[in-house]
């Protein structure tokens, strides 16, 4: 009969040959005669698989997060940056309509948070954009406490929002 083994630890673009011993009740037979040369594939790097896309025209600051809604792509940015794709390769530019720079968004129930902050009164405080159109129009909204938010994640049918000082919000 046939009888398969799985060789781990094979360096990628290799050469290599193989013998084999059996082994049975009688002891450890003699080595058969080595295979023919076989060369193991190669994989390529992580950074080698992925392709530079355009969004378009420039955006006036950098990208700092990105998120799928179910139905397309959703970045933001430094002064209130968003670009949506359905694809990931053609981008439409949008904004909040403020120059905040938007540090996450996420996507949940129909729903896009995007996080920001700004300085008021000396202060930087956080404003968090919400949008029911996947990313093309924004409201705006202030915390009514004085914290900066970080992140935001839907699950569970609650949205929760995380910040400094280890405070949490649903």
């Amino acid at each position: 009969g046939q009888t398969r083994c799985r060789i781990t630890g094979l360096g990628g673009g290799k050469s290599y040959t193989f013998a084999v011993k059996a082994r049975s009740r009688s002891g450890l037979g003699r080595a058969s005669p080595p295979s023919p040369p076989c060369t193991t594939s190669s994989v390529p790097p992580i950074a080698s698989l992925w392709t530079p896309q355009s969004a378009g025209s420039p955006t006036p600051g950098g990208l700092n997060s990105v998120v799928w809604t179910g139905s397309r792509f959703v970045a933001v940015g430094d002064f209130g940056t968003v670009l949506t794709s359905p694809e990931g390769v053609t981008w439409a530019q949008h904004s909040t309509g403020r120059r905040i720079d938007l540090k996450s968004v996420a996507s949940g129930n129909g729903r896009l948070i995007a996080l920001g902050d700004t300085l008021i009164g000396g202060e930087f405080r956080s404003v968090i954009f919400t949008s029911v159109d996947g990313g093309v129009s924004w409201t705006s909204r202030t915390p009514s406490i004085n914290f900066k938010v970080f992140l935001a994640a839907y699950g569970a049918g609650t949205w929760v929002l995380a910040g400094n000082g280890g405070m949490v919000l649903t």
